[in-house]
């Protein structure tokens, strides 16, 4: 039964089966460290690579 939901999930949806199971895979710190890059260049959008990397400290 379980199968046919996901089926008609997908179709209703109009996108794969796999899509319904997908997981991101990136794990937190990536997203804890891409929002203090982010918050780093709204606040000196002119830093560069190198001093936003000293800044965020990678």
């Amino acid at each position: 039964m379980g199968k046919e939901n996901k089926s008609r999930q997908a179709r209703i949806l109009g996108v794969s089966r796999q899509l319904l199971y997908y997981r991101h895979k990136k794990p937190l710190k990536d997203w804890e460290l891409k929002t203090k890059i982010e918050e780093t260049l709204r606040e000196h959008p002119s830093y560069g690579h190198k001093r936003l990397a000293t800044v965020s400290a990678f």
